[in-house]
């Protein structure tokens, strides 16, 4: 779309249209709005000059790290909507709006990663001081994460996705997960019974001691 619009029209024109709808977007509290204008901005960063870009990139990430939180949308606001756009807007009333933006930047970063290594490198940059931000929603952090963790290099140095992490045995060791957490609740609820057993086994053989040595003295005086 954007392609067809810059064919009739000013050159400024598309990066004068971003500025406006991205004017103020750091106090969006719509999730559903601010969702479209993430959407729109990153497919318009995806074939813009690098400035334009770099500008959509920064001014979008005047969002993250922000101490505002957004409240989530109520379903009976909802009632007009259609089924579709009802799902994406519940899925968006879960984000913080840090992770919609953070969500956008994973999405142009999978687009760019084949095609320009420029915007590339900044966007992987960007997602990797963010996934290190104190100040920024857990959300948001673990997207940029997510994407982190999925990232190989080849001999070719060729960069590329993969669909598993195979962190699932780690997070198992480590007890990250809620199977492991389960299994070691019930290992430590298990321990107190464990540990009475075996004062119980203690406690009875001095007795057993005690008996065994009493047969001695009958035996030694029948040998006098």
């Amino acid at each position: 779309m954007i392609e067809l619009i810059d064919d009739h029209i000013e050159p400024g024109f598309v990066p004068e249209l971003v500025r406006r709808l991205l004017a103020g977007v750091s106090e969006e509290s719509d999730a559903h709005l601010l969702e479209e204008l993430v959407s729109f901005s990153c497919a318009v960063a995806a074939i813009a000059n690098h400035d334009l870009f770099l500008s959509i990139i920064d001014t979008l990430r005047g969002v993250i790290g922000g101490e505002r939180l957004r409240a989530p949308l109520e379903p009976e606001n909802m009632s007009s909507a259609s089924s579709s756009t009802q799902d994406t807007t519940r899925g968006s009333a879960f984000s913080t709006p840090s992770n919609v933006v953070i969500k956008g930047y994973v999405k142009l970063f999978v687009t760019l990663m084949g095609h320009n290594s420029a915007k590339a490198t900044h966007l992987f940059e960007t997602l990797v001081a963010i996934a290190k931000l104190d100040s920024c929603e857990l959300d948001a952090r673990l997207s940029a994460m997510k994407l982190l963790f999925r990232l190989r290099a080849d001999w070719a140095n060729q960069v590329f996705l993969v669909a598993d992490t195979e962190s699932s045995s780690l997070a198992a060791t480590l007890v990250r997960t809620e199977a492991a957490l389960l299994r070691k609740q019930a290992e430590e609820a298990n321990q107190p019974s464990r540990h009475s057993k075996s004062e119980g086994t203690a406690t009875n053989r001095p007795a057993r001691g005690a008996s065994f040595s009493q047969l001695h003295p009958p035996d030694r005086m029948q040998a006098m």
